[in-house]
C-alpha cells in the first residue's frame, strides 16, 4: 500500500498502463459517483467508466435546446473566448512584471485587437479563427518564457515532438476526458 485515502477526497481516477481494478472497486466508484479514466502507458485515451447520468433530464433538454439557439450559442462562445484571451493577457503581464527582460507588448496588442473583434463576430467560424490567432500569439510568447533545458518553439501534436508539447498534450487529455 502506497497511500490510504478516504473516498470522499477522490473526485476521479486516472489509470495509466496495465492497471488492475477489481469489480468491487469499480462498483464502489460507480455508486459513489467517481469516474475512472483508462489510458495507455503512453497516455492514449482508451475510455472511461462513468456512473449513470443523474435524473436531470430537464436540464439536459434545456442544454440541447440552447445548443440549437444561434444567438445564445455565439454569445456563450464569445464569453468563453473573451475569458481565454483575458487569461492569456493576464499571465503574460504578470510574468513580465516579475521578469523585466520579457516584453509581451506585441502579443498584448494582438490580444486587445482580438478582444474588440470577438464582440462583433457573427459566426462560430470567425470566433474559432480569433481563438487560433490568440493561441498562436500566446505560444509565441511562451516560447520566449520557457528556458533551457526545455525547448519550445511552437505548439505541435500527433505526436508531440518535445517534452513541453508532450506535457501540454497530456494536460489537455486530462482536461478533455
Amino acid at each position: 500500500t502506497l497511500m490510504d485515502i478516504t473516498y470522499n477526497y477522490v473526485e476521479q481516477i486516472f489509470c495509466f498502463g496495465r492497471i488492475q481494478i477489481t469489480a468491487q472497486t469499480m462498483a464502489f466508484c460507480l455508486t459513489n459517483n467517481i469516474p475512472i479514466y483508462l489510458f495507455s502507458g503512453k497516455g492514449s485515451y482508451y475510455g472511461s467508466l462513468r456512473p449513470m447520468p443523474s435524473g436531470r433530464i430537464f436540464l439536459r433538454q434545456k442544454l440541447y435546446s440552447a445548443s440549437q439557439d444561434f444567438k445564445l450559442r455565439n454569445h456563450f462562445a464569445r464569453c468563453i473566448l473573451d475569458g481565454k484571451i483575458h487569461n492569456y493577457k493576464s499571465y503574460l503581464q504578470q510574468y513580465a512584471r516579475n521578469h523585466t527582460e520579457f516584453n509581451p507588448e506585441k502579443e498584448i496588442a494582438e490580444f486587445d485587437r482580438l478582444m474588440v473583434n470577438i464582440k462583433t463576430a457573427e459566426s462560430l467560424d470567425r470566433l474559432r479563427g480569433f481563438e487560433g490567432a490568440a493561441t498562436a500569439a500566446y505560444y509565441r510568447a511562451l516560447s520566449r518564457i520557457i528556458k533551457s533545458p526545455f525547448q519550445f518553439t511552437n505548439r505541435n501534436r500527433r505526436p508531440p515532438t518535445d517534452p513541453v508539447n508532450g506535457l501540454l498534450s497530456f494536460g489537455y487529455s486530462l482536461l478533455f476526458y
